[in-house]
């Protein structure tokens, strides 16, 4: 009797150790998730300092009479850029998290969902990138006019343009990652 319970154990023990490998098989998956979970809080962060940022460099430019004045506002500007530069690090490390997943046991289409978020992240970073140039143009020692800050200034919105279009794309890249595999994603 012993004998028989030993094996009806032993078939139920192999059972579900199978069943959890066949429906689960990815024992990395928690861990996927957190660092996942992780990288996206890091992601917003970054994106709220660098817009806050942004949003003061903007009010301090509107709020300044004039171009020769703006010399005597490069300390907030400067602070803006410091505030921008907190904001890298943040996507950064949102990036290093999202690669990561790539290394685990987890799902084909949980790596490919993090490493488009992971070049969805590397996209923003860049746009993040000419921000802070946009804000470093203000108090460049180099311009010596504001027609050169105009230009510079265009330079570089028209290359905030084309990242924009560029993360439009990448958010795309990443919905459909979700959208082909529906059951593996909860919405």
């Amino acid at each position: 009797m012993q004998s028989r319970v030993l094996m009806v154990l032993s078939c139920l023990t192999l059972t579900l150790s199978s069943a959890c490998n066949f429906s689960f098989g990815f024992p990395d998956t928690d861990k996927a998730n957190k660092l996942g979970a992780d990288a996206q809080v890091l992601r917003d962060d970054a994106a709220k300092l660098r817009d806050e940022a942004m949003a003061k460099f903007k009010k301090l430019i509107d709020d300044s009479p004039g171009w020769e004045e703006w010399i005597k506002i490069e300390a907030p500007l400067k602070e803006q850029v410091a505030q921008i530069e907190k904001s890298q690090a943040k996507y950064k490390e949102a990036i290093q998290k999202s690669e990561e997943v790539s290394t685990l046991k987890v799902a084909e289409s949980l790596k490919q969902y993090h490493a488009a978020r992971a070049n969805l992240f590397r996209k923003e970073l860049e746009l993040t990138d000419a921000k802070m140039q946009l804000a470093k143009a203000a108090y460049d020692p180099t311009i010596e006019t504001e027609d050169d800050f105009v230009k510079k200034a265009n330079e570089i919105n028209a290359k905030l343009d084309s990242l924009i279009k560029e993360i439009d794309e990448l958010s795309a890249k990443v919905k459909k990652v979700v959208d082909d595999h529906p059951d593996e994603f909860v919405k």
